[in-house]
């Protein structure tokens, strides 16, 4: 790619009508390389030929003699004509000229900054070169120390990282487990099993919880597989929860005539409340279940094994256990404070 100082130059001495094979000798002379002057030059648009000036009429009388000074203007005497003629005045045009570029303002000559360039490049590679030399001359016994340890520690992680493969082909070349679809259960006849609308299965696959309608009474029961659970409410839940060691089975409600949400867990209700019951959860222990309720004030509380927690103006996603089992983790927000809430299971 063109230098820009080299196009500057030669656009220069062209606007001062000095030839482009003027210019690349003069750049040569001064340090510059042939191929760069050829891309300068080719950066630039072909030179034209200057305007020619106006024919003068004859009743101009001749312009003076240009002179090699700069800015030399050619004015134009106007001569009277007759009375009965309009006179009528010509301008010749006025060519500008510049004067020549000054030899001096050649770009900067760069072969010595080359040369001195390349001449700091070999003595640092040289000097490199002399103290890993120097090294290895003095310190045989860490260098070999250093290679024993590399080969042992790759020896090391090749057998490591061939027992991996073996693994992992045994793995995938081992008989997969079989699945298949398995029946549950089967709701009762007398029950319209076309109008359950909320179901819980365990983890395990084994178990699952229903509530269904019967076709004569309109009664709805809940039943664990083909086991009865009973149902004290004209209405169905709206959500089924197993424990993850299957011993808890939690039911969540809402009263379609209070309007209160609550919960039933082993024939016994829980705390109603005015506002929603969300993002329930059992802890891995299944010791503990919590869900996060919005009041009618609109604030969001946590409850955990029916005890609630400090309101907060919103409590963001579903809060989780600690690992250790002792704290509830959450996020919250108060005004225009945000809060990671650490609060102690009791």
């Amino acid at each position: 790619m063109a230098e820009q100082q080299l196009i500057d130059y030669i656009q220069k001495a062209r606007q001062a009508n000095q030839g482009d094979e003027q210019s690349r000798a003069l750049l040569i002379k001064n340090g510059w390389t042939d191929a760069e002057v050829n891309d300068a030059i080719l950066a630039l648009p072909k030179t034209q030929s200057q305007p020619e000036p106006a024919e003068i009429k004859p009743q101009v009388q001749s312009q003076p003699q240009i002179t090699s000074q700069p800015e030399t203007k050619i004015e134009t005497k106007v001569v009277s004509q007759p009375e009965h003629k309009p006179q009528t005045q010509q301008t010749q045009a006025k060519p500008q000229f510049q004067a020549k570029p000054a030899q001096t303002n050649f770009p900067k000559q760069r072969k010595n900054s080359h040369l001195l360039l390349n001449l700091f490049l070999v003595l640092i590679i040289l000097a490199i070169i002399g103290g890993i030399g120097y090294f290895f001359l003095t310190q045989q016994s860490l260098v070999k120390s250093l290679l024993n340890n590399f080969s042992t520690t790759a020896s090391s992680v090749k057998t490591s990282v061939t027992q991996k493969v073996n693994t992992v082909t045994n793995q995938n070349t081992a008989t997969p487990t079989a699945l298949s679809a398995a029946k549950l259960t089967s709701a009762p006849a007398d029950f319209d099993a076309s109008k359950i609308t909320v179901a819980g299965f365990n983890k395990t696959g084994d178990k699952m919880a229903y509530c269904a309608q019967s076709k004569t009474t309109n009664k709805i029961s809940c039943y664990l597989n083909d086991q009865i659970l009973g149902n004290p409410y004209t209405f169905k839940p709206y959500w089924i929860g197993f424990s993850p060691d299957n011993q808890r089975v939690v039911f969540l409600y809402i009263d379609p005539s209070s309007k209160q949400y609550f919960t039933y867990e082993n024939g016994v209700e829980g705390q109603r409340y005015d506002g929603p019951i969300n993002a329930p959860k059992f802890s891995d222990d299944s010791k503990n279940f919590l869900y996060v309720v919005t009041g009618k004030d609109t604030k969001n509380f946590v409850v955990l094994n029916g005890t609630p927690y400090a309101a907060h103006d919103k409590i963001y996603g579903v809060p989780v256990f600690s690992s250790d089992g002792k704290y509830l983790l959450y996020g919250a927000r108060d005004g225009q404070d945000f809060s990671w809430v650490a609060d102690p299971i009791q």
